[in-house]
């Protein structure tokens, strides 16, 4: 599995429970990320974000860093055809909190609260915080640690993204299955 990848799957796993709930509450869906609505083209992000990098291999990604508050955020907007439809932040899981706020002022009372115990390699015991929110259009998962226990994230994607990724994802065990043959 791709370091990419392993950042993400916390948030990932979280989601694929969460879309069997219906919200459980109204909350503020975005039209996009930092005036940046779903669907825009990587010329458009660049527009507005122009120290970011942009990348034409396997789908287009565009990568830089922001500031959200006071916060230093790594982030990746993802792109397919019809546009920018994932948005993957990363930071300092010292301040999950201030960002938590920041996302609980903008989306407002998220649609489920999860805290899970972790151990880290040394044998720390630690609580994961994960809230999530999900929209008829958007779904995002914020989560405390996610790789290393001083990392946090999250990722905001459209529902359209998150349904197509899922099926691929099905598609792939299947194919894993039927390589091992009879």
């Amino acid at each position: 599995m791709g370091k990419e990848n392993r950042r993400v799957m916390p948030c990932i796993v979280m989601m694929v429970l969460l879309l069997s709930l219906a919200p459980v509450s109204a909350w503020d869906e975005p039209s996009g990320f930092h005036d940046i609505p779903w669907g825009a083209s990587p010329d458009a992000l660049k527009q507005r974000l122009p120290d970011f990098r942009c990348l034409y291999t396997r789908g287009i990604n565009c990568t830089g860093q922001l500031l959200i508050g006071a916060v230093p955020v790594s982030v990746r907007f993802d792109f397919d055809s019809e546009g920018m439809d994932s948005v993957l932040l990363q930071f300092s899981s010292a301040r999950f909190a201030d960002i938590a706020e920041a996302f609980l002022g903008r989306y407002g009372s998220p649609t489920l609260r999860n805290h899970t115990p972790l151990q880290n390699s040394f044998g720390a015991r630690l609580m994961n915080e994960q809230l999530s929110w999900i929209g008829s259009k958007v779904i995002i998962g914020l989560y405390k640690y996610g790789e290393k226990s001083t990392e946090s994230g999250a990722l905001l994607e459209t529902m359209q993204r998150y349904q197509r990724d899922t099926v691929r994802k099905q598609q792939n065990k299947d194919k894993a299955k039927q390589d091992l043959g009879p």
